[in-house]
């Protein structure tokens, strides 16, 4: 009998697949924005002041501590000066209106090349509760 990965034991569950989905969001999305980030050359600080928030606060935002509603996404494409796309795989665009701007963010799966390298404390493949379920796992 072949042992199931630790994706396949997380998502065998209504519940796992939902964390999964939610982690990987997060994943993308502040991937998304470190790099629109990195390209506009817009630091943590600057950002924070562009949107009246604590360095902190965007410190949270940017490892998935903070909750980020769609409001707070497009808060920080508009404090970049971009505009955000949402594909849910139909072919149909949703489109967050931030700054008059030509460039769009589309959020899109990352492929394995453009995954971070882990931070400290978590799995190698998921960032918040995911790796933390996983480094539970281990033990």
């Amino acid at each position: 009998m072949k042992a199931k990965t630790f994706v396949e034991e997380v998502t065998s569950t209504k519940e796992g697949t939902r964390a999964f989905n939610q982690e990987c969001a997060i994943l993308e999305l502040t991937e998304l924005i470190c790099r629109v980030m990195q390209e506009t050359g817009v630091g943590r600080a600057e950002l924070a002041r562009r949107l009246g928030k604590t360095k902190g606060y965007v410190t949270q935002l940017l490892d998935g501590r903070a909750n980020m509603t769609l409001r707070t996404i497009a808060d920080v494409f508009t404090a970049l000066g971009r505009t955000i796309r949402f594909d849910d795989g139909s072919g149909r665009d949703v489109v967050v209106r931030g700054a008059k701007s030509s460039d769009s963010g589309r959020v899109k799966r990352p492929s394995s090349r453009q995954l971070p390298s882990p931070k400290r404390g978590t799995d190698a493949s998921f960032p918040g509760r995911m790796g933390k379920m996983a480094q539970q796992k281990r033990r």
